[in-house]
C-alpha cells in the first residue's frame, strides 16, 4: 500500500514538471523576435557545408597541395594540413597519389566554392572487416533460377488468388 502510495505521488509529480516545462516551450519561442535580414545574409555567405565526394583522380599537383577529380566539370580539392590522406588502408601523402585511381573521401566547400579535403580515400575502397568473402561456388550459375513470390497488394493478402478475367459466352 506505501509503496502504490508512492507511485502514485511520484507519477503525479512527474506530469505536473512535463506539462509546465512543455507549456513553457511554445511561449519561449513566440516571444523571440524573427532575425534582420541584413544580419542574415552575412551569416549566409560565411556558411560552409560539408559532404561525401567520390571519382577517378585526374591530376595531383604536389606543389599547389591540390588533387582534380574526372567529370564534365573537372573538381579541385584543396589538401591541408588536416586532412587526412589513406590508401589502401595506410596512411598516405598527396605525392602517393596516381591519375586513374578511385578517389573518395569527405570535404568542405567554402562560400566561395572552394573545395577543401578533410578526408582522403585514393585507391580501391578496403574490404570491411567483419564482411565475409564471396563464395567461390557464387560464380558458378545455379540449376534452376529461383522463382520470385508474388508481392501482395495494399489491403490483400498474398495467398489470395486474384479474380480471373471475365470471358464473354460461348453465344455472343
Amino acid at each position: 500500500m506505501k509503496t502504490n502510495l508512492s507511485r502514485s505521488i511520484v507519477g503525479v509529480l512527474f506530469i505536473a514538471l512535463t506539462a509546465s516545462v512543455s507549456s513553457g516551450v511554445p511561449a519561449t519561442k513566440a516571444k523571440s523576435p524573427p532575425p534582420a535580414t541584413s544580419a542574415v545574409e552575412p551569416a549566409a555567405k560565411d556558411k560552409t557545408t560539408k559532404f561525401p565526394f567520390h571519382g577517378k583522380l585526374s591530376a595531383v599537383d604536389v606543389g599547389a597541395k591540390t588533387f582534380t577529380l574526372e567529370g564534365k566539370t573537372p573538381r579541385v580539392f584543396h589538401v591541408i594540413e588536416q586532412t587526412k590522406i589513406m590508401k589502401n588502408g595506410q596512411v598516405a601523402t598527396l605525392p602517393d597519389a596516381k591519375a586513374g585511381e578511385d578517389v573518395g573521401g569527405y570535404t568542405e566547400k567554402a562560400a566561395d566554392g572552394t573545395l577543401t579535403a578533410l578526408s582522403v580515400r585514393f585507391g580501391p575502397k578496403p574490404e570491411k572487416e567483419g564482411a565475409a568473402p564471396a563464395p567461390a561456388e557464387a560464380a558458378t550459375p545455379a540449376a534452376e533460377p529461383a522463382t520470385p513470390k508474388p508481392k501482395a497488394k495494399r489491403g490483400k493478402k498474398a495467398d489470395t488468388p486474384a479474380p480471373a478475367a471475365a470471358t464473354p459466352a460461348a453465344g455472343q
